[in-house]
């Protein structure tokens, strides 16, 4: 079975059927927490539990999290690197058996599959019930794999483990079906004491065996509407990728690691035909990735209470890059960037994703807080007619000069400077470096209508580093792919005596400036805007200000 390939490089927009850049907000419910990686519910009530890799599980209870935590074997885990306490899952029929199980690592380095009962307090389990049911050695310490889960379609566990770890597969472990490493299990843990295989299970020489050829399969998730399984595999040193199985599969599968890294042939010799794998749905390259860290954290597709987010498949970079995917086709995936904005705090780790008995998504951060992912915010775009209320920015002047006198076209530069109204204290534009996207709109004409609009990018890294540079004076836009394509220059200052300025100065046509010439039958009127409280900002240029050479461009002024 295989999939199209939907890749994306990330220095420009994704493909034009995917949600790119989409804007959504996050609420911080916790802070404070030890390295917390995951986050996960019953499904009977509304209590969230935390996972922390150094072997605690906490609960939420919708106000905090409780003093006591729910079970805590940190005495029983190698807390190291990628090991840990990596997975806890629920079964179907919690609320009757009091049974859950937890994946570890032991102080050998070994996986652990244990189950778990709870005490006759609902938020305490009984410590000393475990039962272990499964270990796996680790010839590694990295590569542990870590999630486990219930499907809703069959009930059965599924389980997974990395590939051993060290760099390459050097056992070839992933492709071997006669090894636990690099596969996703299934097993039936409904009969206490131990498991049994399933009959459905494809029969390879390991019976626990769903799918193979996967290199660290760190988190993984069904779709609680269907059934269909994500794969956030993590990739070698060039690829991450995620992989899809639908709810139907027989499994089998064979995602392709060593053998690829993505789409990207790693290794040839001993290898079966492309055509026998099953190929990501979605991959990012690192050479095009602009984040410090290369290491893909999988998600869930959202069937929570906000309709908009209906159906998107939100995944992320444990760096803190945030990615939204829709299905454009039949297990045809397009994606691209997403911009997720904390009420407080910061997201920059992260290790995560959950969800709670009502489908809302929740983003776990390495760096110990938990957020809510929230409604969509609209797309930040000029209206038709200017806003109503900006805060007044009195004197100003607004320049579009052509440095070749020419005309409209190559060496463009806009440039619009206000000073502080008698309303406006301060002229704060907000943030770029921390996804604060910000527009610059132009009405002229009698009624007003907009003539263009300059969107500035809002992205926090390109190529590993700030897209924004900050200075004492404000921010400068230092992304070389940007400015290859046609921005020479971009800059957002503000100053403290609450004076502003936006300069965009363009190198070709591909980046448009004003549509020329403006009407002035009325006045001119520049309003700037960003999407951090929704704050805007305006000048009025009367039309007898505004004076425009042959080619129609032109230097306005406002008293």
């Amino acid at each position: 079975m295989r999939h199209r390939i939907t890749s994306l490089l990330l220095v420009a927009a994704a493909c034009a059927a995917a949600p790119a850049n989409a804007q959504f907000t996050a609420q911080r419910i916790a802070s404070g927490l030890n390295q917390p990686i995951y986050l996960t519910s019953t499904g009977d009530d509304d209590r969230l539990f935390i996972v922390e890799q150094d072997g605690r599980i906490l609960i939420h209870d919708g106000a905090a999290i409780l003093t006591t935590p729910f079970l805590d074997i940190g005495g029983l885990v190698d807390f190291e690197g990628e090991r840990g306490l990596l997975g806890l899952a629920f079964p179907p029929d919690y609320v009757a058996s009091g049974f859950f199980y937890v994946h570890y690592s032991n102080l050998a380095g070994d996986s652990v599959l244990a189950r778990y009962t709870v005490s006759i307090d609902p938020n305490v389990a009984d410590a000393g019930s475990a039962e272990i049911l499964l270990t796996v050695a680790q010839p590694f310490g990295n590569h542990n794999g870590g999630h486990i889960a219930f499907s809703p379609i069959d009930g059965f566990l599924y389980m997974a483990l990395g590939d051993g770890g060290s760099g390459g597969d050097p056992g070839n472990r992933a492709q071997s079906t006669s090894t636990l490493l690099g596969k996703l299990l299934r097993i039936d843990v409904s009969s206490a004491p131990g498991y049994t295989v399933p009959p459905g299970n494809p029969g390879f020489a390991a019976p626990e065996i769903w799918a193979y050829g996967l290199r660290n399969p760190y988190r993984f998730s069904f779709d609680r509407t269907n059934g269909d399984l994500w794969i956030g595999d993590v990739g070698q040193d060039a690829v991450e990728e995620v992989n899809f199985q639908p709810a139907l599969s027989p499994g089998g599968e064979n995602y392709g690691w060593r053998c690829y890294e993505g789409s990207r042939r790693f290794k040839a010799k001993g290898c079966p035909p492309s055509s026998q794998l099953t190929h990501p749905v979605i991959e990012y390259r690192h050479k095009s990735f602009n984040q410090p860290f290369h290491s893909v954290t999988g998600g869930y597709r959202y069937r929570g209470p906000v309709s908009a987010l209906a159906g998107l498949y939100f995944f992320a970079d444990v760096g803190g890059a945030f990615f939204v995917a829709d299905e454009v086709a039949p297990g045809v995936f397009s994606f691209g960037t997403a911009v997720v904005t904390p009420d407080a705090g910061s997201i920059d780790l992260v290790g995560g994703f959950g969800e709670d008995r009502d489908g809302d998504l929740y983003i776990v951060d390495l760096d110990g807080e938990i957020f809510r992912l929230g409604r969509v915010a609209p797309p930040l775009q000029c209206p038709a007619t200017p806003l109503m209320g900006c805060d007044g920015m009195g004197k100003a002047q607004l320049v579009l000069r052509d440095a070749k006198s020419d005309g409209p076209g190559p060496g463009d530069e806009l440039r619009w400077k206000g000073k502080q109204g008698p309303i406006a204290a301060v002229a704060d534009f907000g943030d770029p470096s921390r996804h604060t996207a910000t527009a610059l709109c132009l009405y002229s004409g009698n009624p007003s209508a907009l003539t263009t609009e300059v969107l500035l990018p809002s992205a926090r890294f390109c190529r590993g580093k700030p897209c924004w540079k900050a200075s004492s004076r404000g921010y400068r836009y230092t992304d070389r792919d940007q400015l290859r394509a046609g921005l020479r220059k971009l800059k957002l200052q503000t100053a403290a005596s609450g004076s502003a300025s936006l300069l965009v100065l363009a190198r070709n046509g591909n980046v448009p400036l004003p549509s020329l010439p403006l009407d002035t039958s009325g006045d001119v009127i520049a309003q700037i805007s960003n999407d951090a409280g929704g704050r805007c900002w305006e000048s009025r240029f009367p039309a007898a200000s505004v004076r425009r050479n042959d080619a129609g461009l032109f230097n306005a002024r406002a008293p």
